[in-house]
């Protein structure tokens, strides 16, 4: 009889070294989150820092422009549209808009904004609030 001797290949580990399945992260890998997570920080500064600040404020209902204001001078305007009202605020060179009677109140919640470009808008009452930079 002839014996067949079976070889013992070795169990897959997947705490091997290089393994990509799990374990351990490698220098590569921490080396690669370090990088994205300063290509992050980067990125988050020049929006947040290098963006151009706006100075005026513009509130549109459907199309039409019903407000034009400074963006330095603190006040708070009732918009009243055929849907409702929105209640804008600005304070500290930021715009918002404090208190809307739209269903979901999602224009309400959106945070200040201050840079040239940056939107708040209500769906319900098609009003838009915009900052721009109109210097003149």
């Amino acid at each position: 009889m002839d014996e067949v001797t079976k070889k013992e290949e070795p169990e897959n580990d997947s705490r091997e070294k290089g393994s990509r399945s799990g374990g351990k992260p490698t220098r590569f890998d921490l080396l690669l989150l370090l990088g994205i997570l300063l290509f992050a920080g980067i990125f988050w500064l020049a929006v947040h820092f290098l963006a151009p600040k706006g100075n005026t404020v513009v509130v549109t209902v459907d199309g039409e422009t019903r407000l034009t204001l400074s963006l330095s001078e603190d006040r708070e305007e009732v918009v009243k549209t055929g849907n409702g009202y929105n209640t804008i605020r600005i304070k500290n060179n930021e715009v918002c808009v404090a208190e809307a009677d739209c269903p979901d109140r999602l224009c309400a919640k959106h945070a200040a904004i201050r840079n040239s470009g940056e939107t708040i808008i209500c769906l319900p009452h098609k009003l838009i609030v915009e900052v721009r930079d109109e210097t003149e």
